[in-house]
Order: C-alpha cells, then structure tokens, then sequence
C-alpha cells in the first residue's frame, strides 16, 4: 500500500465518520464506492483503526467484529485527526508549533459538563438548576429553565431566570423562598449545562456544525474539531457572532506566554473561522524549542528567537544563517552576528530558514591531565604553569599504583594538529629523585596532554567501550566519559588514541614515531617516541626489564631503506649491552622510526625441570634437575632404594609418552568404530559379523574411558649397577615409582576368574591359567602373552601349547585376550584390548605403592 492510497483511504473514511457522525446525513453513494474500491486490507485496517463495523458499510460479515456500544460506531472527528497526524509525524522531521496541543496521546482540552460554573455565567434555554431545601422542609428539585426562559419553582411559582447570571439566579431562588416559606433555606447548585451549536468553517480539520457544551471556550472548540489543517493559521482565528467579528484568538499568547485572556467562551450560533496562514519561519540548529513557526504580521528575528525559546549556551551566535527565498526564487544565505543589536531586528519573512550552530568544542586555554591520577580531567592553563603546578604530589593527586618512572606529555606541534611526544620521569619532576636535588622544571603549552600510568598492566584489566577511543586525538581527550574512567586504563587503552594519531600523521616526509619492544620486559608493545628518546627510555616505557632478561645482549632491528633492486627492506640488526649502558659505561643508542626491540631471556631461565620420585627409595619426592641429569644421578640423589625395593618392577612415566599413547589409543578406537560400522551395513546378517551392534558400541564407550599412564619400560637392574648403555636423561614432569617386591603373579582377561597367586617356580603359564580356571570360550589362546614387571611383554611361541615352556618370574601379568575372529573378524580389536590391558597393568603397579 504506497503513502497516496493511505492518505486517501483515510480522508475518504475521515468523511464518511464526520458525516455519520456529526451531520446526521448519509454519505453519498460516490463516496461509498470510492472506500469500497480500496482493497480490502486497507478496508480492514481502516475499519480496526476507527472502530468501525465493515457490515454497516457493505453490508457483509466479514472484517471486524461488530461494535457493541455508540462509541465505537462514532469515533470522534478528534480521534481520527489524531490518527491522520500520527502517521504525518512519522514522516515528517520539524513540525509546526502548537500542532502538538491537538495530539490525542497528550491533550485533554474536550469539553466537559460537569466543570464548576462561574458566577457570571448566563442562563439560557435547556440549563438545569439544583435546588436543596432545608430547616422546617428538606425537599429537592431540579429546575429545568424552558423556552421562555421559565422556571416552575414548587411552593414558589414561575420564575424568570434566562438571560440572568447564576449568582443573581441564585440570589432570586433563595430570596423567593425565604418569602415563601419562614424557616426554610436554600441550597442552589448548577445542573445540567444547556447544549449550544457552533459552526466551525475556514481550515478547520474537520469543519461543520457541532452541538457543544454552553462553556465550551475556542481552544475547546478548535480540539473537538481535530485542530487545524496543514495551511490552517494558530494565530488567526476568528470569532462571528450574529455576523460580526467580535473577537480573534492567537494559539501563541496561550502557548508562549500562558494568556488566555482572549480564549472566550462560545455561544449559541457563533462561528468559528480558522484563517489560512499567512508566513512560516524555520528554526533548527541550537535553540530550545526548534520548531516551524508562524508569523504574525512584521516580526523579527528576535521575536522568532523568542518564539524558539532563546538559544543554547552553545550556540554561536556570531555566525548564525538565514536562508532566504529571493526574487528569481533562488535561495540566498545570510550570516547574521546576533551579538549586534542590528541583525536581532533583520525582519524574516516567508519561507526563512534560520539557523544557529555550535561554537567550537576546542579549548584555548588548557591541559589535560588523565591516566592514574586522583582527578583525571581539563584544567586551566596559566602562562609558565610548571607541571609540578598541575601534579602538586604524590599523596594528593596520583594513584597508590603511579608509575613514577613513566610518563608522557602529547603537544601539537603545528597548526594541523599533529602531536609529539615528551617522555618524562614524574619522580625528578616531583622532586623524589635526584639526591634530593629538588624538583626538576618542566614548563607547560597550552593544550598539552599529561599521560600518567599505572606501574604494572592487569591482565584482568576492564574492558572500555570502544566508542570511548573513537574518533580525532584531541576528541577523545576532550570527552568527559574518556577522561572519568582513565584512571582505571591499562597502559595500552591510555596510549591507543595516541598511537593512532602516530599513525594517520606519517607519511613519506614524516616517518612514524613509533617502535616495538618485545621479550623479557613487563609490558611489551608498541610506544611513540620523541626526537630523542633512546634504549633505556623505552625499556624504561615498557615497564622495565623482567628478572629474566639477559641484560649483557638485547637486539635492536632497525630499517636502514629500501632496496629497490631486490624489492626489499634492508634490515640492520643491532646487538646492544644494556647493562653497559645502564650503568654508564656505554653510550645510549637514539631510537629511530619503526625500531624493533628485542630483550632475550637468560638461557634456560624459563626451563623448568622437576620430576618425581616414590615409592621405595630413601628420599621420595620432587626434585629439580638441570639440563642433561640422569636417571642413575637421581637415584643416588634419592639415596638408593631401600632394602624391600622391587628395582625390576618400577614404573616410569613420562609426559610425551603418554600423550603419544593417548594419541594412538583415539586413533584406534575411531578406526575400530568404523570398521563395526561398514560391516554392519555392507553384511548384515553374514557369518562372523556381530549380532548385537548396540553391545559392541557399548564396549567402545567402555574402552573411550580407558587414561593411557605413559609407562616406559627402563632397566632399573642396569640402571642400578651403573650400566650407561641403559641410563638416560630425565625430562620435565617425569615420574618413577618404585614398589615393594613382590611374589604374585597376576592373570586377567579371557579366563573364568581374573586373579592373583603366589609366585611357584615350578608352574608355568598354563599351569596358571588353570587356576584361573582355563581360558573362556571366546579366549584367543594362541596369542596369550605375558607383561613383566618392568613392562616388556613376552609372547610365547606357538600360543598356550608352547606357554608350557615359558618362564615365569614374580610380578608377571599374564593376558589372555578376546578372540577377534569370535567377536567380529576386526583385527583392530586385539591392538586396542592390548593397549588397555597394558594401561590397566600400569595403573594397578602404580596404586599399589
């Protein structure tokens, strides 16, 4: 539905309530058809709008359900003109003033009838009185004044009370009763007021005869009727009465200055005439009320300002524009300075624009002072202000977490805005520093920024809003948002407005006064840099050097130019002694545009070696080992095992191992699921292929719980007797555990009953399967194994009937594991039932100590 449809749609329907309505008379049959020829979504939605019943328009069912109560059937000409300008509003930007007071949302001028009456109110034909006796007789009655302007009055008789006030009519009832009756009083109040009709005619929202209250008065009138239309006049109405004008109404004295004086009240068969307008004016820009106003004969632009409010504090009234309509109907601007008496009387006319902008946001006279201070924010500026001046002391104006070392001053250097930097030490400046030297001087310029920072940079620092870092330098250190919560900005969040403005001011004539530091220093990133900031400065910018910098070799990497042969940068790198150079036995090198530091970290300063030793030896614990320490020199650290060790059973893990196990384990699994998968659907049903899929899948999941140890299988016998082919060098998160020497031997998997049995010499690993019970019926009993003590796995020759032969020693495992060619003719399912019975094995030894 475009907005001409709409538009129409609603005028049409507009009339069709008026008519209804107000008028008492049928719409015409054209008009009708025309609402009828709208699509039936806008029917609806007009019907819904209004609410109005379709049925009473074409006579059909459908649409909206019907209305139960008159006011539903006849929304007021109001209610619809308040529609009508809701939906102009939404597409319109300044609106014309007063058109507000007509606003259904806000307004609530409707007459009413039972507002008290003044006293010199006139009575007419259809008013009704209250009379209350009371004393000797307590009666009430209602007098009703008929069309002779009589009133019958019980006990009394007839009455004249038409054309009277109601004081005197007041004053005539109680005087005829006090007459009438001794020792009876009277209570006289106003009944029901007398309907009157006006007519409402010119432009008008909605003109016509209306039947109103006897106190209606003309705003009342104007609201009843919608207000006035687009070209109606607030200023010019008029009031006939018996064809004369006997008064004029300007909406502006009530509006701007609270006069009512001319807002009558009506009577019967007055005419109320709305004149088009005759000049508008529009005011935008920096006043209280912009607004599109009216005006009223020969008014000037302060009268127009009047209208607007007055302007704002921050209006630049010195350069206000006037856009006027000129004879070639052209549009001209004019600068009027409104600080002169003379342009405040230029008179406006017709179709002016008049508009106020904003003075400058920049401050002359200033300093800025943010970062981890008590009260970061803009000061006045003095001539030879110190910045001692503007930080008095520590106590008083910085925060507890002051970096005294570092801070910075941000000036323009030219008439583009395009700043430096000054790096300097609040310490000295305060007077902290120096042997008590006193304070070292630092003169100010108007405009400069102080940077204060905090000494160390919170990782947990909080995050600001990113619309506080946008937009030029100077802005974001003139915002009050920016400056409020500085104090709790990281050493990055302070220096980004300043690195970006670094950034947009370099160009091929004016390299970038930035470098990068990075290493072992406290707040490694990039810092500007002034004309002469050198290593020390920026090391000391970055927070200082950690404890573990290697002072004696940092790496500065400078571009030395362009290479325009190769299409290269050339790069110098630069090794540098810093400890030299802080201790004043070198020279301090200058920093230049785009230099990259590097502080290294003393060898293996970062390397942490510590491993863990239990079980059985003498000294368990964790202990720290250097780079290339053996297994045998911990050991003797350790002070050798006790006398109850079991040297060949000990379980080393290490880290790696077990993450590569981990690895493995996973990859197996993964492979082992898909292969149940794929032949599960390429030979459902087929010999050898699992008849319960869901069982299979469960054992998975089982298998998926299964923590690989990392065990390594060492030679602690070797190791112990000092053999260096075995020994081997530890590394970080190592761990070895000694048990208790042990004579059981162990059989799980495939058998009956999975147990334990004391160590016999003269039984063989069939004789200890038979203990166990014998192998299941899904064992695969050529491949039983055994896992030693240590770890390593021992797989007899030719299956159970050679494990006759095998030797068995104190602490074997032996396994027997599930037949794969029983479960589902996988191979993978022996690699991983080996990889956790392995695991198990592990993590039992382990827990036993």
């Amino acid at each position: 539905m475009n907005n001409f449809s709409k538009k129409l749609g609603t005028w049409i329907f507009s009339l069709f309530l008026t008519s209804q309505a107000y008028a008492q008379v049928a719409p015409s049959p054209a008009m009708l058809e025309q609402f009828k020829q709208l699509p039936r979504e806008q029917q609806v939605q007009l019907a819904s709008q209004y609410g109005i019943d379709l049925s009473q328009i074409d006579g059909s069912t459908q649409g909206v359900a019907a209305p139960t109560t008159v006011e539903q059937l006849t929304p007021t000409p109001r209610a619809v003109a308040a529609a009508e300008a809701k939906a102009d509003d939404e597409e319109a930007g300044l609106q014309r003033f007063g058109t507000k007071m007509f606003d259904a949302s806000i307004s609530t001028f409707a007459p009413v009838n039972n507002m008290p009456v003044p006293d010199d109110y006139v009575l007419g034909a259809d008013d009704s009185i209250q009379v209350q006796l009371y004393g000797k007789e307590t009666s009430s009655q209602v007098l009703v004044i008929d069309r002779d302007g009589m009133v019958q009055l019980d006990g009394v008789g007839p009455l004249q009370l038409a054309g009277i006030t109601f004081a005197d009519a007041v004053g005539v009832i109680k005087s005829k009763i006090s007459e009438a009756k001794i020792g009876v009083e009277a209570a006289v109040s106003m009944g029901k007021l007398r309907t009157i009709n006006i007519f409402i005619a010119g432009e008008a929202k909605f003109p016509g005869m209306y039947a109103v209250s006897a106190m209606t008065t003309v705003t009342q009138a104007l609201f009843v009727s919608g207000g006035v239309t687009d070209i109606g006049s607030l200023r010019d109405v008029r009031i006939n009465r018996a064809g004369q004008q006997v008064a004029s109404f300007d909406l502006y004295e009530l509006l701007l200055r609270g006069n009512n004086s001319a807002d009558i009240n009506l009577k019967h068969g007055d005419v109320l005439f709305v004149a088009p307008v005759q000049a508008q004016v529009t005011v935008t820009g920096l006043v209280n009320r912009p607004a599109i106003y009216e005006l009223k004969g020969v008014e000037s632009v302060q009268d127009v300002l009047k209208m607007a409010g007055g302007n704002k504090a921050n209006a630049h009234l010195k350069a206000v524009t006037l856009e006027r309509i000129n004879r070639d109907n052209l549009r001209d601007l004019r600068s009027l300075d409104l600080t002169a008496g003379t342009d405040l009387q230029v008179k406006l006319q017709d179709g002016d624009l008049l508009n106020l902008s904003a003075i400058s946001n920049r401050i002359e006279n200033e300093v800025v002072l943010a970062g981890a201070v008590v009260r970061p924010g803009r000061y006045a500026y003095r001539s030879g202000m110190q910045l001692s001046d503007l930080i008095k002391g520590v106590w008083a104006d910085l925060l507890p977490t002051v970096d005294l070392d570092y801070a910075l001053v941000v000036r323009e250097k030219d008439a583009k805005g395009d700043i430096q930097v000054v790096q300097i030490n609040l310490a000295e400046v305060l007077g902290l520093a120096n042997n008590g030297m006193g304070k070292r001087s630092f003169v100010l310029q108007p405009r400069d920024v102080v940077l204060v920072f905090h000494y160390t940079e919170d990782d947990n620092v909080q995050k600001q809003d990113e619309t506080l870092f946008a937009g030029p330098f100077k802005a974001v250190f003139a915002n009050g948002k920016f400056l409020a919560k500085s104090n709790a900005m990281s050493r990055r969040q302070l220096l980004r407005p300043v690195i970006d403005r670094l950034k947009r001011q370099s160009n091929s004539e004016s390299p970038l006064d930035v470098v990068t530091i990075a290493g072992q220093v406290k707040i490694p990133g990039e810092y500007p840099i002034g004309s002469n900031s050198t290593v020390s400065q920026i090391i000391v910018a970055a927070g200082g050097a950690t404890d573990a910098a290697f002072m004696e070799r940092i790496e500065l990497s400078r571009y030395e130019g362009f290479d325009s042969v190769d299409a290269k940068f050339d790069i110098k790198n630069i090794s540098i002694n810093l400890a030299q150079i802080l201790n004043k036995q070198a020279d301090d090198l200058v920093l230049q545009s785009r230099d990259r530091i590097n502080v290294f970290a003393k060898p293996e300063w970062a390397e942490e070696r510590t491993v863990t030793i239990g079980g059985e030896v003498r000294f368990p614990g964790t202990y720290q080992v250097t780079r290339g320490e053996k297994m045998s020199e911990l050991i003797a650290r350790a002070g050798g095992f006790t006398e109850d060790a079991f040297p060949f059973g000990a379980v080393f893990t290490r880290q790696k191992v077990k993450e590569r196990e981990q690895e493995q384990f996973n990859r197996l699994l993964q492979q082992l699921r898909s292969d149940i998968a794929a032949k599960a659907v390429s030979s459902a049903g087929s010999v050898g292929v699992p008849t319960n899929p869901e069982q299979t899948m469960g054992l998975i999941k089982q298998l998926e719980s299964t923590e690989m140890v990392g065990r390594l299988a060492v030679n602690m016998i070797q190791i112990e007797a000092g053999n260096p082919e075995y020994d081997f060098v530890l590394e970080q998160g190592d761990k070895l555990m000694v048990p208790r020497k042990t004579r059981s031997v162990t059989v799980i998997g495939e058998v009956q009953y999975p147990s334990s049995h004391s160590f016999d010499g003269n039984l063989s690993v069939k004789d200890y399967l038979a203990l166990a019970g014998n192998p299941r019926k899904r064992a695969d009993e050529d491949r039983v194994y055994v896992i030693r003590a240590d770890g390593s796995v021992l797989m007899p020759s030719g299956g159970l009937f050679s494990a006759n032969n095998a030797e068995v020693v104190p602490g074997d495992t032996i396994v027997v594991p599930l037949d794969v060619e029983y479960k589902d003719s996988l191979t993978l399912w022996g690699q991983v039932t080996q990889i956790a019975y392995q695991a198990a094995i592990a993590v039992a030894a382990v827990n036993s100590l």
